[in-house]
């Protein structure tokens, strides 16, 4: 008698252990990003740092044969990083943007970081016209080439805070402004551009007002896009962070409100 109840006892113990790890293993959120032609391997290299540092996150490098051969699918969030966005949509090829949007629309999450921005906003060519996934226009696209230096961000208005200014690292990202495909929900935007850049001889004062940050569901999923860089700017490396957790959860209800607290939670910045 004494010999079953020691047998139960351990079964139990054993059992709890199993369910406390298999436990540990669902909360692991599982980070793809993509590394092929057109990727800066700076923004790559800062991000891997970033995420790797996370208890609850582990992140791999795809490239397109990836992509397109399914290993997508094994993972919560995908991070489209800096570089050329038409570069990235061109090899990536139609498999993989196809993959991409699949991925998405079953309630997988994307954070998107100036050239991923350019992605997944309504595209311009062929390539890129392929991957639409969040109903935002590419304001001014002509004049694309800015600059590189620090900007001062805004994020949104709200009735119950008062807005908060940052200084976040810019490259060349794209200045969003809401589009109309009656196929994608309007985005919401968390922060807006309080700093004009433009290059000589292009028109000034297209910036300031206009969305930097922004959030926006895809079918079940869920994607952030930024213009500037958060993995790049010293001291807002948990907004890539807090992106990617908050991109990892479906989407509850097509109501759910998105809001930078929702997405950033509170005390991302210093006071």
């Amino acid at each position: 008698m004494l010999k079953l109840f020691s047998i139960v006892i351990l079964s139990f113990v054993f059992l709890g252990f199993v369910t406390s790890e298999t436990i540990a293993k669902q909360s692991i959120i599982k980070v793809a990003i993509y590394t092929d032609e057109g990727t800066l391997a700076n923004c790559i290299k800062k991000s891997l740092d970033i995420v790797r540092k996370e208890k609850d996150m582990t992140i791999d490098k795809l490239l397109q044969s990836d992509i397109a051969s399914g290993k997508l699918a094994n993972y919560d969030v995908l991070l489209l990083p800096g570089g050329s966005g038409s570069g990235e949509a061109e090899s990536l090829k139609p498999e993989g943007r196809q993959a991409i949007i699949k991925f998405v629309a079953n309630g997988k999450g994307i954070v998107a970081t100036c050239a991923g921005g350019y992605l997944v906003a309504k595209g311009w060519n062929d390539a890129t016209k392929d991957i639409e996934l969040v109903n935002a226009e590419l304001y001014d696209l002509d004049n694309w080439e800015r600059g590189v230096q620090t900007v001062i961000c805004q994020t949104e208005s709200d009735s119950r805070k008062e807005p908060i200014q940052f200084e976040i690292h810019f490259e060349n990202g794209p200045i969003f402004v809401p589009a109309n495909d009656p196929y994608l929900p309007p985005y919401v935007s968390l922060a807006t551009f309080q700093t004009d850049l433009h290059k000589q001889g292009a028109p000034a004062n297209m910036m300031i007002g206009k969305d930097a940050i922004i959030a926006s569901y895809f079918g079940k999923g869920k994607i952030v896009a930024f213009s500037p860089h958060p993995e790049l700017t010293p001291g807002l490396e948990q907004m890539l962070v807090r992106a990617i957790r908050w991109t990892a959860k479906p989407v509850k209800s097509p109501n759910e409100p998105i809001t930078f607290q929702s997405v950033f939670g509170k005390g991302l910045f210093p006071h």
